[in-house]
């Protein structure tokens, strides 16, 4: 994988950190990375019944925060990737896929922005990261989540009208065989549906 074949990558993204991603088999079959960018990477859980303030006011030092590591996170087709290279060959991976995030917020600051990123009562929090680079993926990952759940709904609206067609044709077909309707209407009705 070459940065060329993604839709958008970071400045200071290490290109080496890629083939590693690829040497590992991190990515999925049918895997396709958009885009990526690099920061400093927080991992947490969010506290049962914890708002939106609980979690976002997290400080480093705070026992709630489990890991803190520079690294990448990338966009791929299926998921949000977090990979963090570490010493000796060594790495950490996680990832979200696109049905499991809730919400993705980008945070402009002065010199750099931050990402906050929440699937169920997990977030990810990527800090000092350039702010156009990551108003850019933070962009790029609601869009990717919002045309996801669209096409969800789209599926389910087609299912549930086919449904209803499928319902309306038992209907009539019932109506049928009581002898509620002789055959013409039947024949005539039955036309309509389709």
């Amino acid at each position: 994988m070459k940065e060329s074949d993604f839709e958008f990558v970071g400045k200071t993204v290490k290109e080496i950190w890629f083939k590693e991603m690829e040497e590992r088999n991190i990515f999925l079959k049918d895997e396709k990375i958009i885009a990526a960018i690099r920061g400093t990477i927080e991992s947490g859980r969010i506290p049962f019944g914890g708002d939106r303030s609980t979690y976002s006011n997290i400080s480093l030092g705070s026992s709630t925060a489990t890991h803190v590591r520079d690294g990448l996170i990338g966009l791929t087709n299926k998921r949000v990737i977090f990979y963090m290279p570490k010493i000796l060959n060594r790495y950490e991976f996680e990832s979200y896929t696109l049905d499991q995030i809730s919400s993705v917020q980008f945070t402009k600051g002065l010199v750099k922005g931050r990402i906050q990123i929440t699937a169920f009562n997990d977030y990810k929090t990527i800090k000092w990261v350039d702010n156009e680079e990551g108003k850019t993926i933070t962009t790029m990952i609601q869009k990717a989540v919002h045309d996801l759940k669209f096409e969800k709904d789209e599926t389910h609206h087609i299912k549930s009208e086919k449904s209803d067609e499928d319902d309306a044709l038992k209907a009539l077909k019932l109506r049928y065989a009581k002898g509620e309707i002789s055959n013409k209407k039947y024949e005539e009705m039955k036309k309509n549906l389709e």
